[in-house]
């Protein structure tokens, strides 16, 4: 592992300060290509800028806790709170450092490189920018969603076209690729559309959602909000995970339910309580985002 980097960086001034270089490269693309596009470069740029939010992806245990806690905690907040426990029970010592490294396996390292750059990185939440859709189901298939009139209230939001650790090679950060790809919320929808330039003409409308976040493909977002349920505004459910949840609430009653899917009713019932009981709007989608 390289020493703590002597460079301090703060990621949203960055955001900051590429974001005229963003606006003036969109309106290069959109003055070579405007006459053969038809004006399609700005209906996805208006389209992007009127409906963008950030999302997080839970699983079905973490959106609980979320709920009940009432804020939500990056690692390292999750990570103190466990090893103060641990002390104060068990009198175990276990270092910040190695409990991190312990959870992320394979990608600590380039991790720890990224945020070695940064300030207040241990601070940093991350997420997706969403214009539609499931976000990214590989962390869960709860999506929380903060609507933009929210993000636009944090003190500090940065966006990444891509996936931060990907900045990092060969044990180093490109700084120079990452301060080109970075936007703030005022250049996001520049950032959006010259990241899929050569995709939007031939993409359908309905599926531009997809293209924008998917998990193969999506722009990050960074904040060092503290993130509470007031900020949510929706929670995405697969169709499937909400008619498996009816399944196994008629089973209950009609036949025999496995202890797994027992417990599957008992959590999704409790969310959908807590949901109701904190006014989060419940949004049941398929993976398309319709």
């Amino acid at each position: 592992m390289n020493e703590k980097s002597e460079i301090t960086l703060d990621l949203f001034e960055l955001s900051e300060q590429n974001a005229k270089k963003l606006e003036n490269h969109y309106k290069k693309i959109i003055k070579e290509y405007e006459i053969e596009t038809g004006g399609i470069f700005e209906k996805f740029a208006e389209l992007i800028e009127r409906n963008w939010a950030v999302s997080i992806n839970l699983k079905q245990s973490e959106i609980n806790s979320f709920l009940i806690s009432g804020v939500y905690r990056n690692m390292y907040g999750i990570i103190d709170e466990d090893l103060k426990e641990l002390r104060l029970a068990h009198d175990v010592d276990i270092s910040r450092e190695d409990a991190a490294q312990n959870r992320m396996g394979i990608y600590y390292e380039k991790r720890k490189i990224f945020e070695d750059h940064f300030k207040d990185s241990d601070r940093f939440i991350y997420a997706a920018f969403n214009t539609g859709g499931p976000g990214l189901k590989k962390y869960g298939d709860f999506c929380l969603i903060i609507h933009r009139k929210e993000v636009e209230m944090f003190c500090s939001c940065a966006f990444l076209k891509k996936e931060s650790i990907s900045y990092v090679s060969n044990n180093r950060l490109n700084i120079d690729r990452l301060k080109r790809d970075t936007a703030d919320r005022k250049s996001i929808h520049f950032l959006a559309a010259l990241k899929h330039a050569k995709k939007i003409v031939d993409t359908p409308e309905k599926e531009w959602p997809g293209m924008v976040c998917s998990v193969k493909n999506y722009i990050e977002a960074v904040t060092t909000e503290e993130i509470s349920i007031g900020h949510i505004g929706t929670v995405r459910l697969s169709k499937d995970s909400y008619e498996r949840y009816y399944n196994y609430l008629y089973r209950v009653y009609s036949s025999q339910l496995e202890e797994s899917e027992k417990i599957y009713l008992r959590t999704f019932k409790d969310m959908l309580k807590l949901l109701e009981k904190n006014r989060i709007n419940k949004e049941i989608i398929n993976d398309s985002g319709t």
